[in-house]
């Protein structure tokens, strides 16, 4: 579900970001003795309430035990900054590539 995906972010029912994502693998204490997944977020907000450019995109990591992978399985993410619960639906197709150019990830999504 996650490698190299793209998703739309709505409140109630606009589209108002996305959120873009990637599997990687990484050594860590926590297998010291293989390797374990890794996953990076890539979240496009399409207006920041504040006015703050920076917090127009930002980059998360999650790891296990996962934080966030378990709210966007289920459809949904809850941003702490902006105190908002934001329905994730993943896109597919004509759609998921024409959404990773808009927000200029044509190339991929890399951290």
């Amino acid at each position: 579900m996650f490698r190299d995906a793209i998703g739309t972010l709505s409140l109630d029912g606009e589209v108002v970001g996305y959120i873009a994502s990637r599997v990687s693998t990484f050594w860590g204490l926590g297998r010291p003795t293989g390797l374990q997944e890794c996953l990076w977020l890539y979240f496009h907000y399409l207006d920041d309430p504040d006015g703050n450019a920076e917090r127009s995109h930002l980059w998360e990591e999650d790891y296990p035990p996962w934080a966030i992978r378990p709210e966007l399985e289920s459809g949904s993410f809850y941003d702490h900054d902006r105190d908002a619960t934001y329905e994730v639906r993943w896109l597919e197709g004509p759609a998921r590539r024409d959404a990773l150019d808009l927000i200029g990830l044509g190339d991929g999504v890399t951290p």
